[in-house]
């Protein structure tokens, strides 16, 4: 995975957690093919370790 493509990940994971925080839901919304890529597993169950609910879309 290039730079460019961790950061755009980076930045929509973090904006993903404001506003879930913001509006107290715990719940992150996952943009992608609509089921989860084994790639975004970690990803899943560190958000999941950190108490909020994964809701996979397609894009």
């Amino acid at each position: 995975m290039n730079q460019v493509n961790r950061y755009l990940i980076a930045s929509a994971i973090f904006l993903g957690l404001l506003v879930s925080s913001s509006f107290g839901a715990g719940k992150v919304l996952l943009i992608g093919s609509g089921a989860p890529d084994a790639k975004d597993a970690p990803l899943i169950d560190k958000l999941k370790k950190w108490g909020f609910s994964v809701d996979p879309h397609g894009h």
